[in-house]
């Protein structure tokens, strides 16, 4: 043991009070960001509690090592406590890289390489420093030891790599300046409602946030920001932020969204959810069902107030023009609070009952989460909205499209409705919101490559411009930016998948797993394919799996896949739609040709492309690792049917046949084929 501790102070200097005080400053730093993300309150400045927690949290170390050497003073293994400081150092550090392991495909080899690695320079920079050391190759050990101290310190704050794809993109001037609404908060008087029935929380957990709020949850009030435009009665989308710090006014985040929507004659309100959010690590239990409460409620409170002639809100919305919409957490609650205005009593209590008598026109849903809340384990299964879903390649908090999911459960039978999902490459999670910074919270924040995404500015004028697109189509009953997205939106690249009401389905993969039969009661035939095979669909490419199922088809160049059937009436089409997803690095192109019962043929129009899959490097670790992961969305290729259709008998179509063209190893998913009726 004599032994151990000589080989400790010779060479690791583990014993010194300064190296002590060293590794446990260093690990403070990770626990503290770990357990505060660094924030505990942002309308205190960073630094004053932030250097407070760390002089007080090292002097407690510092303390309780000091104390323990004291008690352990005569113990023939007094000396192992040289090593804990070191210890809890690599144990931290570990750690760290373990929570980003995920994200950059880190391999627990490699994770354990870098601990090593980073530990060492750590040893050798200390002993570099230490006065003692003498000789001629001190100066140049310092200089070097100073030279990896300063890389390692520099690659955490390197703000990351841009990709050459995202190089590529040409922002030019897309950043949206609107100026200030008609804006009001809410919330000082308002009435409490009960949200007890759908959180949990207790412990010091409920006394904290009882303490910071001056409420429970029992008496949540009703609360948010208005922007109204210059018109009266104007339609109205009720907005709701996600989770993030509940010290943080997350809900005054999009100011840019609700004026640039009140330019264009539609009021918004951003609702205050904030006492629902997670702090210090803890949470209220799964509670998206009452962030839709909460949601619904504040649309009764200010509809009331809406005819209320004593109110700064009178007539100031529309109420058969109402739109529900969020983020992260919040889109999942526009979706569950349309399902809640259906329903009479809550899911999961019968007894508890429901009665939000709303006209909701459509959802937006942007980055959102899903299936934190499944009644009876089903997905809230909703019909005839208007849907809008965005969300975004560089996503490190809902890394998946779940958005999808919503998209996939509003069941359109009402032809004037439609639906959209939008998939954004380089966009994030938090640039959606001006009052978040980055996707993952410091420390691990350090890790992630800010560098590739879409600066701010440009993402929320996408966002801005496709929520208000969407909108301005439902309200005036047109179809401009369901058929024209992305001439609408700032340049960039968009994966888009969109259904109308009018559309049949024709052909799904949802009956069974033959290949060979189609649910029309036909054959298939392939040729060219390395192989095909039906698969369970997932969101991107990549990650959860979405319930539903498609074919997928590995080819060389160029691939034929006819899907045969008894003959069927189709007249009065005007389009076939195919929802596909090019799993490939290379465009690919596709065309369809359509045949009648006796024989004849109609190729569609010319061919049409869809895009390569999006490299995506989320962490640093990436580009020096290579190990990008290629992400994609599905894409809805429509084929107009010329008027007359040739000479193709409508009333007899038995067969439509599409050809894949694309380079070696190209691979395709294709979900379904829609036919657009009159």
């Amino acid at each position: 043991m004599r032994k151990l501790s000589e080989i400790s102070k010779k060479i690791f200097a583990l014993d010194k009070w300064t190296s002590r005080a060293y590794f446990y400053f260093l690990s403070v730093l990770y626990f503290i960001g770990e357990d505060l993300a660094y924030q505990i309150d942002p309308e205190i400045p960073g630094y004053l509690w932030t250097g407070g927690l760390l002089v007080l949290s090292l002097v407690l170390a510092l303390g309780l090592h000091g104390l323990a050497l004291k008690i352990f003073a005569k113990s023939p293994y007094v000396r192992l406590l040289d090593l804990l400081a070191p210890g809890l150092f690599i144990y931290a550090l570990s750690q760290w890289l373990f929570d980003v392991q995920g994200d950059g495909f880190l391999s627990d080899t490699l994770v354990y390489g870098l601990v090593a690695l980073v530990f060492l320079v750590q040893v050798f920079f200390l002993r570099c420093l230490d006065t003692k050391m003498a000789g001629t190759w001190r100066a140049p050990l310092l200089v070097l030891a100073l030279v990896l101290q300063g890389g390692l310190v520099g690659f955490l704050f390197y703000p990351g790599f841009m990709s050459p794809e995202r190089k590529d993109l040409v922002l030019g001037k897309d950043a949206i300046h609107a100026p200030k609404a008609r804006e009001y908060t809410y919330g000082a008087k308002t009435p409490r409602v009960n949200l007890s029935k759908y959180v949990y929380y207790d412990g010091w957990n409920k006394k904290l946030r009882d303490w910071y709020w001056g409420y429970s949850l029992s008496r949540t009030p009703l609360a948010g920001k208005v922007y109204l435009p210059a018109n009266k009665e104007a339609p109205v989308l009720f907005f709701v932020h996600g989770n993030h710090i509940m010290t943080e006014k997350s809900h005054l985040g999009y100011d840019y969204l609700g004026r640039y929507l009140a330019q264009r004659g539609i009021a918004t309100v951003s609702v205050d959810e904030n006492a629902l959010n997670g702090f210090l690590g803890q949470g209220v239990g799964n509670e998206n069902d009452a962030r839709a409460i909460l949601l619904l409620e504040n649309i009764l409170y200010l509809f009331k107030e809406n005819k209320n002639p004593q109110s700064v809100f009178y007539q100031a919305f529309k109420e058969e023009d109402l739109y529900l919409g969020g983020h992260s957490r919040g889109g999942e609650a526009a979706h569950l609070a349309a399902d809640f205005s259906k329903q009479e009593v809550y899911p999961d209590n019968g007894q508890i009952k429901l009665s939000y008598p709303l006209s909701v026109r459509g959802i937006i849903t942007l980055s959102p989460t899903s299936g934190q809340y499944t009644p009876a384990g089903h997905f809230p299964a909703i019909e005839n909205y208007d849907y809008l879903t965005i969300h975004g390649s560089h996503d490190s908090d809902v890394t998946d499209f779940m958005g999808d999911d919503g998209y996939n459960h509003n069941i359109l039978k009402d032809p004037g409705k439609k639906k959209m999902a939008i998939y954004v490459a380089y966009m994030n999670h938090a640039r959606s919101n001006r009052r978040w910074k980055q996707d993952q919270s410091l420390p691990e924040g350090f890790f992630y490559n800010e560098k590739d995404l879409l600066p701010r500015p440009y993402q929320e004028a996408l966002v801005a411009k496709a929520i208000a697109g969407f909108l301005q189509d439902s309200i005036q009953g047109r179809e401009d930016f369901f058929n024209h997205a992305k001439n609408r939106l700032p340049q960039g690249i968009y994966y888009i998948k969109k259904e109308s009401g009018r559309e049949e389905t024709l052909i799904h993969f949802e009956d069974d797993h033959q290949l060979l039969t189609n649910n029309l009661g036909g054959r298939n035939r392939i040729q060219g394919a390395q192989s095909f095979k039906e698969v369970e669909l997932n969101h991107t490419g990549g990650g959860s799996h979405v319930d539903k199922h498609g074919l997928q088809v590995d080819f060389n160049s160029k691939a034929d896949y006819e899907m045969t059937f008894p003959e069927k009436d189709l007249r009065g089409l005007k389009t076939l739609n195919l929802d596909l997803m090019n799993l490939s690095e290379a465009p690919l192109e596709v065309q369809v040709e359509v045949k009648d019962g006796s024989g004849k043929s109609l190729v569609l129009g010319p061919k049409q492309g869809l895009q390569g899959q999006t490299p995506v490097a989320l962490t640093k670790f990436q580009y020096f690792t290579g190990d990008y992961e290629d992400k994609s969305g599905f894409e809805s290729l429509t084929f107009p049917i010329p008027d007359g259709a040739g000479s193709l008998d409508l009333a007899r179509i038995q067969s439509i046949q599409v050809t894949f063209f694309g380079k070696r190893n190209s691979r395709v998913l294709m979900a379904e084929v829609r036919g657009s009726l009159d």
